[in-house]
């Protein structure tokens, strides 16, 4: 499916603090620092709220593509849905599409043919 939606969630109080990373040498070269307790409690209610939405997002049949940011602070999620989940969606809702000039720009209800 096409993505159409793109939210940002911050996931870091700062590029230069380690929150959940690997133990390996790419991080090690960064040297990030160890989160002060009240940063730690922060990015921790971040993830929970992130994992929250997203999950709903889910549910919902929407798809989601997930990835950092450059510098890992934020999480970028591109939200999208399938043309089947749209007409199935517009069909439930009743959702009026407007038609053609040649039908003087009209209203008519979505329905599956």
């Amino acid at each position: 499916g096409l993505y159409q939606v793109c939210m940002v969630f911050q996931c870091k109080t700062s590029k230069r603090v380690k929150f959940e990373e690997q133990d390996n040498e790419y991080y090690t070269i960064r040297a990030l620092k160890q989160p002060e307790p009240g940063d730690l409690a922060t990015m921790q209610m971040w993830k929970q709220h992130r994992e929250s939405i997203l999950k709903g997002l889910q549910n919902c049949g929407l798809s989601l593509y997930c990835y950092y940011s450059r510098d890992r602070d934020q999480i970028l999620v591109k939200i999208g849905a399938s043309a089947q989940k749209l007409r199935d969606t517009a069909a439930r809702k009743r959702y009026k599409l407007q038609l053609k000039k040649e039908y003087l720009s009209a209203y008519a209800e979505f329905r599956h043919d």
